[in-house]
């Protein structure tokens, strides 16, 4: 019996695989295969959420809104509001609003009105932890009055509000020691630990000087319309304003409990955030230095000792001369390595007196911004039961910072 063998030459089998790659690029490239459909989604950079006086929610959604190539005009963005007594009926007014689905799979940003941050923020932040298609990296910010306002003001560096803010709250700000950025994963880690203690910045519109951001007739005009009607004018953008994140608003069981200060926010990140770089201003004498701090490592400590809890908190870090306000011999510009002594021990005072200044308007919110409860159960157990409600009141803290030139 013969054995029927069927052969493909060599080059015929390349032949067949080039044709099969070229049928699924083609594929590729002609089949948006479940791609989002821009002329019925809503993508929504950034939501602002507030409460109205009957206590539904307020949704302010800032929409990218597509451009045609051709005209070469900058991507641009609308702020649409729903209502609701869920978020999810906010959102769909919405979608009924706009005749868009929207979706927030691109939203990087939820800032959270004063009228949220007197209760529970997790009254709606539930909402965004539930839904999939909601990245966990989404920053948070609260702010002074109203999200709407915040949405609604114009940037002078960007045409979309959304990419200022997450400009000013992104990493980069928060690696230098200047902005408290949190993202909602973290927020949500810090609320559902035993602590419930958390911080997110603070964001005030502030006035430029002059009350104009454009100039001209314009942007007077912007101007007065914006303070006729609470911030916003007939574009929906407020004239004359910039952002200040350089405070931080601290929570205890989701409820805003104080505001930090720029000095002690500083102070905050250098106790608990990554900072890789950051500038400490450092008033002696008639002059004023600025250190440029790297190296900057923390370290926190709970240990109960003769039946008194015992909270440490110490800083360490390299320090360089950046600055000084006064002149200096060029040996002196030069050596930037070398500061003065007398400077770094200011420069320690000046931390340790934030960091203390921060705990203690902390404790006296019953805010655990160290998360001293969660050391004192994985530290000290047997104390554990005994002391978790009280420790805050009966903690002994102490604070310390070393810091040191490069020489």
């Amino acid at each position: 019996m013969t054995e029927f063998r069927f052969h493909v030459p060599r080059h015929w089998g390349e032949k067949i695989i080039l044709v099969l790659l070229f049928f699924l690029f083609t594929l590729f490239f002609s089949n948006d295969f479940g791609l989002i459909d821009i002329q019925k989604t809503a993508i929504i950079l950034a939501a602002g959420i507030d409460r109205t006086e009957e206590g539904a929610f307020s949704v302010t959604a800032q929409i990218a809104v597509p451009q045609a190539s051709k005209s070469g005009s900058a991507a641009q963005s609308a702020a649409v509001n729903g209502t609701g007594e869920t978020l999810a009926q906010a959102f769909n007014e919405i979608s009924i609003k706009t005749g868009w689905f929207p979706k927030l799979i691109f939203c990087d940003l939820i800032v959270l009105g004063e009228s949220v941050t007197d209760g529970n923020v997790f009254d709606c932040l539930g909402y965004f932890l539930r839904n999939e298609q909601m990245s966990d990296n989404c920053l948070l910010a609260a702010c002074e009055g109203s999200a709407e306002a915040v949405l609604n003001a114009a940037a002078p560096t960007e045409n979309m509000i959304a990419l200022a803010l997450q400009k000013i709250l992104a990493t980069e700000a928060k690696a230098s020691g200047n902005v408290s950025a949190v993202n909602l994963k973290d927020f949500a880690a810090d609320y559902y630990a035993e602590h419930k203690s958390g911080y997110m910045p603070y964001v005030r519109l502030t006035a430029e000087e002059g009350g104009e951001s454009g100039g001209g007739t314009e942007g007077g005009s912007r101007a007065a319309a914006a303070a006729q009607d609470g911030g916003k004018n007939a574009g929906g953008k407020s004239g004359g304003q910039t952002f200040d994140a350089s405070r931080t608003a601290v929570f205890y069981d989701g409820r805003q409990a104080g505001i930090l200060d720029k000095e002690e926010t500083f102070a905050l990140n250098l106790a608990v955030g990554s900072v890789r770089q950051a500038t400490l201003e450092v008033p002696f004498g008639d002059a004023a230095y600025a250190l440029s701090l790297t190296d900057v490592s923390s370290k926190i400590d709970l240990d109960v000792d003769n039946n008194i809890p015992r909270l440490s908190v110490r800083l360490k870090a390299v320090a360089r001369m950046s600055d000084a306000a006064a002149p200096e011999p060029i040996g002196k510009i030069a050596a930037t390595n070398t500061i003065p002594p007398e400077v770094l021990r200011q420069a320690e005072r000046i931390l340790e007196n934030d960091l203390s200044s921060l705990f203690e308007k902390c404790r006296a919110a019953h805010c655990d911004i160290f998360g001293a409860v969660d050391r004192l159960r994985k530290y000290e157990t047997r104390f554990h039961a005994a002391y978790k409600d009280v420790l805050l009141d009966r903690a002994v803290p102490s604070f310390s910072a070393e810091i040191k030139d490069s020489d």
